[in-house]
């Protein structure tokens, strides 16, 4: 995406060959990227502004609850985190064998409301960051009972 307004429905969305945004808006509510290929970046020229679903399993499926950005297993993608100081990222990213990098300019940093876990996590740039961690945003594995005789 360069230039205009993308703006992503509710649910999960299976990416093959990465999502790179250079300019414009990127909006969406409700939804996890689940990328199998390429890399997700997006630039200090976009507003950004995606959030996961927070609501019960079973009422954000397909996507999962808490979960913005996952990198499937043996994906060794990256995550670039930019955006304009409007954009807001609400939500887990989630790169278990891949790199996520956020940052840049103080006055460009998006707000960021997430739990970054990936191989290699990078905080870059001159921004400030302030961590406001609120476990209700973010991904929990559900609960599970097992029951053995």
């Amino acid at each position: 995406q360069t230039g205009g307004t993308l703006t992503l429905n509710p649910g999960l969305y299976c990416i093959s060959n990465g999502l790179v945004s250079n300019g414009g808006q990127l909006f969406g509510d409700g939804l996890t990227l689940y990328l199998t290929g390429g890399d997700f970046t997006t630039s200090a020229t976009v507003e950004v502004d995606l959030a996961a679903c927070f609501d019960e399993p079973e009422n954000c499926y397909p996507a999962l609850s808490g979960m913005l950005i996952f990198l499937a297993h043996g994906h060794a993608g990256d995550v670039e985190l930019q955006g304009n100081a409007l954009s807001l990222l609400t939500g887990t990213v989630y790169a278990p064998d891949g790199n996520i990098y956020a940052g840049g300019a103080s006055s460009m940093m998006p707000t960021l409301n997430t739990q970054l876990v990936g191989w290699n996590v990078k905080v870059h740039g001159g921004t400030n960051i302030d961590i406001n961690f609120d476990t209700a945003l973010n991904y929990t594995s559900p609960s599970l009972l097992d029951m053995q005789r």
